[in-house]
């Protein structure tokens, strides 16, 4: 099995993110709303800015998408490519 590490410095990457693994796995707003028991305005919201998210939010999210949060100390990303 391959990982793909990500580095999200910014809460517009961490949007991004998302947005992008939702669509990648081929659901809408209102499905991953769903799965994270959420409303798709909120989703709608969150992917755009508009809102703040908390942190059991964005993970749950993440979760729900197959994903999930490593945290390593910043030199040892050196070398990696940052999405954001």
């Amino acid at each position: 099995m391959t990982y793909e590490v990500v580095v999200l410095s910014t809460p517009g990457s961490v949007r991004r993110c998302v947005r992008y693994l939702r669509r990648h796995r081929g659901w809408n707003q209102a499905q991953l709303a769903e799965a994270v028991g959420r409303s798709q305005q909120w989703v709608s919201k969150f992917e755009s800015g508009r809102c703040e998210a908390s942190l059991g939010d964005v993970m749950a999210a993440l979760s729900a998408l197959g994903a999930g949060i490593a945290v390593r100390p910043a030199e040892a990303h050196r070398g990696t490519v940052e999405h954001g």
